[in-house]
This record gives structure tokens, C-alpha cells and sequence, in this order.
């Protein structure tokens, strides 16, 4: 079975420690704090997403109820339940981003 010559030379040595390589791990990771940019582009994603899914929701339910007739006057309606819940979303979401700042 091969074995490679720095795990090797561990073996013999008795040294069960293990190796740490200063190149891969001196730096930690940045945090969400120390790049804003990428913080206000999270939250205006998930605001879109919350509000995708709302007018996908609504389209749906439009769909099955049949509340309006006809297909393309579904979207209309769905359309602006999707801006208003992505609306409210970012908000939310930009207030307690702000929230969290504070404390």
C-alpha cells in the first residue's frame, strides 16, 4: 500500500498530530460585515425570490379557482401580488439588516 513520505515520516516519528498548510488556511474567510456589497445583493435576491414565489403562488391559485377566466388576465393580478410581497420583503429584510447593525 502506498503511503506518502510526509505521512510516512509521521508514522515513524509516532506523531498522530495533524498537518495543517499555513498557504490554505493563514486567512480566515471575510465575513458578510466586511463586504456591504455583497450583503445589500443577498438581500435584494431573496427579496426577488420571496416574491417570485408569491406571484407563482397567486398565479396557481388563480388558475384552480378560476377567478378570472382567462389566462392572460391571471398574470396581470399575480404580477403585482409578486412586487407587492417582494416589495415588502426587501423592507423587511433591509430593516433587520439594519437592526442587526445597531446591536
Amino acid at each position: 500500500m502506498p503511503v506518502c513520505s510526509r505521512c510516512a515520516s509521521e508514522y515513524q516519528n509516532e506523531v498522530l498530530q495533524p498537518i495543517t498548510d499555513n498557504a490554505t488556511w493563514a486567512s480566515q474567510p471575510p465575513t458578510a460585515d466586511q463586504r456591504p456589497g455583497e450583503a445589500r445583493l443577498e438581500t435584494a435576491l431573496t427579496a426577488v425570490v420571496v416574491g417570485l414565489t408569491a406571484q407563482f403562488v397567486v398565479f396557481i391559485f388563480g388558475l384552480a379557482a378560476q377567478f378570472v377566466p382567462s389566462l392572460s388576465g391571471s398574470v396581470l393580478p399575480s404580477s403585482l401580488v409578486g412586487l407587492g410581497i417582494g416589495a415588502v420583503a426587501f423592507a423587511l429584510l433591509r430593516g433587520y439588516d439594519q437592526a442587526k447593525l445597531r446591536w
